[in-house]
C-alpha cells in the first residue's frame, strides 16, 4: 500500500518519528518485548526502508523548495521546521512580559536506546522571570 501524508502537526510528525526508530531497532535487534513495552504490537510497526519524508520550505516569491529528510536508524528524522516555529512562539511569549527571557535547549535519545553507555541528553526550557526573581521550569 503506498500512502501519501501532509501535516502541519508537530505532534504527528513525532510519533511517525518514533515508530521510524522503534521499527529500524527491532528490525535489527529481534527484540519483540521491546513492541510489548510501548504499548504497541508488530502491525503498528513501519518499514523503515519505505519511509521518505519531505519538507516544504517556504522561498521569497510564493515559491517553495522541496528538502528530503534522511532518517537516522537511532535518531530518526529532524524537523527543522517544527523546531524552529516552538523555539520562535515560546520566545515570543517570553517576550510579553519587560524582564523575561527563555532558556531552551534540545537534545534526544531515542526512545528504544538503553540510557547505560549511550550519549544521552536533556531537553530543558525553563522562563527566567527577573521581576520576581525566579525561574520556572516547563
Amino acid at each position: 500500500m503506498k500512502l501519501i501524508l501532509s501535516t502541519y502537526s508537530d505532534a504527528f510528525a513525532s510519533k511517525v518519528n518514533n515508530l521510524y526508530i522503534l521499527s529500524e531497532y527491532i528490525a535489527q535487534n529481534k527484540d519483540s518485548d521491546r513492541i510489548k513495552k510501548m504499548g504497541l504490537e508488530n502491525e503498528d510497526l513501519i518499514d523503515p526502508r519505505k519511509v521518505f519524508v519531505y519538507e516544504f520550505i517556504n522561498q521569497p516569491a510564493g515559491k517553495s523548495m522541496v528538502k528530503e529528510i534522511i532518517g537516522d536508524p537511532t535518531t530518526g528524522f529532524q524537523f527543522d521546521l517544527f523546531t524552529d516555529s516552538a523555539l520562535h512562539l515560546y520566545n515570543e511569549a517570553l517576550k510579553l512580559r519587560p524582564g523575561q527571557y527563555g532558556i531552551f535547549a534540545h537534545e534526544y535519545r531515542s526512545p528504544v536506546t538503553l540510557k547505560q553507555g549511550c550519549k544521552s541528553a536533556d531537553i530543558l526550557a525553563c522562563k527566567v522571570d527577573e521581576g520576581n526573581k525566579r525561574i520556572i521550569s516547563s
